[in-house]
């Protein structure tokens, strides 16, 4: 009976840390995300699309605005300056946002105005064997 009040007790104990602990507490609902205020996720894709995961490209949209926006997170090597690429478009133009070059963490944020219509994104990384990318053609139609 006695190592049963315990492990109740115990139980008791550890939920009240979890409730009281503020690393679990929810984001205010006017946070602002990579993006800028406004933006919501809409899509998360693995770089490259199979195997290890060596990057994550994000997209996101503001219905205000009415823009796309992308970023492409270090996942191979965070912390260590390494070739990342984002690019954006709208479907059927020229890469009109676009961020590359040697980060730690992630490139981006690139922006596309896309009122109606589908978006392309790319992302890429350079990892153990070379450069990869993702790319993701007539996407997000809105």
């Amino acid at each position: 009976m006695r190592l049963r009040s315990r492990a109740a007790a115990a139980a008791v104990a550890f939920s009240t840390v979890l409730i009281a602990s503020p690393a679990l507490t929810a984001a205010p609902a006017n946070a602002v995300g990579p993006c800028g205020s406004g933006y919501n996720r809409v899509g998360v894709y693995a770089i490259p699309a199979s195997g290890p995961r060596l990057a994550t490209l994000e997209v996101y949209w503001n219905a205000t605005e009415r823009k796309n926006c992308a970023l492409t997170y270090n996942s191979y090597n965070p912390g260590v300056s390494t070739y990342t690429r984002v690019s954006i478009s709208r479907y059927l133009a020229d890469w009109t946002g676009y961020n590359r070059g040697f980060f730690s963490y992630y490139a981006g944020p690139a922006y596309v105005y896309a009122p109606s219509g589908c978006i392309n994104v790319r992302g890429g990384i350079t990892g153990p064997n070379g450069y990869v990318e993702r790319v993701l053609q007539q996407v997000h139609c809105g």
